[in-house]
């Protein structure tokens, strides 16, 4: 019984060695697709000012700054003893 099973194991084993390669293999006539030709990420423009908060004190809308500067522990921004942890 363990050479029945060690055997299957080896298979097992070779079989997989052999899938693995199998997927790594690309073939001589692959052409990169085109990338598309878009200038972003969505359909329709995203507006620049989102929500306002006129009733509550220093409510005022949000604004959206195409190509800023994100902090590099944004995190900290928020004030949230969650996020810090």
């Amino acid at each position: 019984m363990s050479v029945s099973f060690s055997f299957f194991r080896l298979l097992s084993l070779l079989l997989l060695v052999l899938a693995s390669l199998y997927g790594c293999a690309v073939g001589p006539d692959f052409k990169e697709p085109e990338a598309p030709k878009v200038s972003r990420y969505t359909e329709k423009p995203i507006p620049t000012t989102l929500a306002t908060a006129p009733d509550v004190p220093g409510g005022t809308e949000q604004v959206l700054e195409e190509n800023a500067d994100i902090p590099a522990q944004w995190w900290a921004l928020y004030k949230s003893p969650e996020l810090e942890a």
